[in-house]
Order: C-alpha cells, then sequence, then structure tokens
C-alpha cells in the first residue's frame, strides 16, 4: 500500500469571459494533486460538485478543484463582504 510521501499538482488557470469574444470578466484555477509514486488522484473533501464563478467548486468525481480567483490588486477586506456578480457565458 502506498504512503502517499511525494505529489505533484497541475493547475489550470482560465479566463472567463462575456462570450467568445466578449471581454475578460473573472479568471478561474482548475487544481488536481497526484501521488507521484502509485498515480492516484487525491479528492477534494467538503466541496460541492459543479462550477461557480463566486465560490469554489469540484468537479464530480471530486480530484479537480475549481476556484474562482481574483488578483491581489482587487483582494477585498473581510468586513466588506466580497461577492461579485460575474455570469459564465458558454
Amino acid at each position: 500500500m502506498c504512503e502517499h510521501k511525494n505529489f505533484q499538482a497541475f493547475i489550470k488557470v482560465n479566463r472567463i469571459q462575456d462570450g467568445e469574444l466578449g471581454p475578460v470578466i473573472g479568471h478561474e484555477a482548475d487544481i488536481k494533486i497526484q501521488c507521484v509514486d502509485c498515480k492516484d488522484f487525491f479528492e477534494f473533501v467538503g466541496v460541492p460538485t459543479g462550477l461557480s464563478p463566486i465560490q469554489p467548486m469540484t468537479s464530480p468525481d471530486f480530484t479537480e478543484l475549481r476556484c474562482p480567483i481574483i488578483p491581489s490588486t482587487k483582494v477585498k477586506k473581510p468586513t466588506t463582504n466580497y461577492n461579485p456578480t460575474m455570469t459564465i457565458v458558454n
């Protein structure tokens, strides 16, 4: 049985656009973590499945974390109740 001592992370950053040629309205980071030794992917616990522009979600198999992200220059203070209103258009 593998002790899962060595890991690799796969991170993909996506730009969310308003329509196919529209302006960028947000960003998302997709993260997967894999054991280098046994190749098993780790599951993200306690995160719902799906896609959301305002909260982290996972893939249906829980192995990919999908997180909305913003540049650090747009970080809001915890007391400002940051709640963006982005729309993902396919």
